[in-house]
């Protein structure tokens, strides 16, 4: 019977040592996030047809703003996700070199 107890007590510590392992393994950042920066989307409920789109550094510092009329952001898309990621690291690659970025290339993306 101790046995039979012990047993099950080293099997329950095994199965929650790896559940934690896969855990941590699981934390990276989805494809659509970056580790450099992040957006922010500004909408309205009245015009859901018109959007603000921030670009910041993961300081606070804003980069890059462009308001998206006549499209709605669907954000459950990945594929807007993404877009949104291209227009950020082009934004941080301009205000790492100090260059001004081209108005409007999120729009061109989204009707692509």
């Amino acid at each position: 019977m101790k046995y039979a107890l012990a047993s099950f007590v080293v099997i329950i510590l095994l199965l929650s040592s790896n559940r934690t392992l896969a855990a941590t393994a699981d934390s990276t950042l989805p494809r659509w996030l970056s580790d450099k920066g992040y957006w922010m989307i500004e909408s309205n409920i009245n015009s859901p047809d018109t959007s603000l789109v921030h670009f910041f550094t993961n300081d606070g510092i804003l980069l890059y703003q462009e308001r998206i009329e006549g499209e709605r952001l669907d954000l459950r898309k990945i594929r807007i996700r993404m877009q949104l990621k291209r227009v950020l690291h082009a934004s941080l690659v301009a205000y790492k070199n100090r260059n001004v970025i081209q108005p409007g290339i999120l729009t061109e993306l989204l009707r692509k």
